[in-house]
């Protein structure tokens, strides 16, 4: 534990002393401003650029209402709100014109905090899949200073705590396989229906981790057992759904509008798959070198278990 503390402590202090303190794209501005929002309870946006209001493409929309919402996910403006209204009730004691810089300085630590939590999360999804608190320790430090994970601790962007929050989710499934607990089916549905909130796209998430759950409780009990391992995923995940879809309603005037408007899926699927692996700009196993050793780790353990 106290290992395990201090690595918490240093990678916070690190990712701290990192961090921009300041927006780094639009979308970073405009997740702030859905943080600020958030907090007062205002669907609206603050200090826009004009030359994204008048544009078709921009990362917000008018709301029923009057003013802006940004279509960002809600979840990781929900997991900043504390950092954000600390910071401003600390900002009171300063003078007026520098507090909006401080309240930014405070609320952009966020990611440095999750990936805090997400290096402990992955010291203790090791310890659930292998008895060596050294190799779950190692894999934890690679995770964080070996992937983009670090410098997206930098920014305000929302992958982190969509990092976070799925990582739980197999930590909580992980150790109901150990423990039977039901409680941890509960909780890793309500953490697979949070990261969607965090970012739409976590959605594919979800029915890997069901058909896992299921898997695992019909092979202990049959298709009884399944059916109770699925309501109650399903019983977790219902509470971020109808938050989801009530903020949906909030933000966009209705609970089915995800906010982003439609996109093409006309670009090939091989050329995609090109880039995310192999060319310069993004390659995984460029800017991830230690998903190589993940590739040959997960053959490995195929051919031992």
């Amino acid at each position: 534990r106290a290992l395990i503390l201090l690595e918490c402590l240093v990678i916070l202090a690190l990712a701290g002393l990192n961090a921009g303190g300041h927006s780094y794209a639009i979308d970073n501005e405009v997740q702030f401003q859905t943080t600020r929002s958030l907090v007062q309870l205002k669907p609206q946006l603050e200090s826009l650029d004009t030359i994204w209001l008048e544009s078709d493409v921009g990362p917000y929309r008018e709301h029923p209402n009057g003013g802006y919402v940004g279509i960002v996910g809600i979840g990781h403006s929900i997991v900043a709100a504390p950092l954000y209204a600390t910071s401003r009730l600390a900002a009171q004691l300063l003078p007026v014109d520098d507090r909006d810089n401080f309240i930014r300085t405070g609320t952009f630590f966020t990611n440095s905090v999750v990936l805090a939590l997400i290096a402990v999360t992955i010291v203790l999804l090791g310890l659930e899949l292998t008895s060596s608190f050294r190799a779950a320790y190692a894999i934890s430090l690679a995770y964080t200073f070996g992937t983009y994970a670090f410098p997206h601790a930098k920014t305000f962007f929302t992958e982190p705590t969509s990092a976070l929050v799925v990582t739980l989710g197999v930590l909580a499934a992980a150790r109901w396989r150990r423990t039977q607990g039901p409680w941890l089916v509960i909780l890793c549905g309500f953490l697979a229906g949070f990261g969607v909130m965090v970012r739409v796209s976590a959605a594919m998430f979800v029915p890997i981790f069901a058909v896992w759950l299921v898997v695992i409780g019909f092979r202990r009990g049959g298709l009884r057992a399944a059916t109770r391992v699925l309501l109650l995923f399903t019983a977790g995940g219902l509470l971020p759904l109808i938050a989801f879809l009530l903020l949906n309603w909030w933000r966009f005037g209705s609970p089915v509008d995800l906010g982003y408007p439609s996109v093409p899926q006309s670009f090939p699927l091989l050329e995609g798959l090109l880039n995310q692996f192999f060319r310069p700009g993004k390659s995984l196993f460029l800017f991830a070198p230690i998903i190589v050793l993940g590739i040959a780790g997960m053959f490995a353990g195929i051919r031992r278990d």
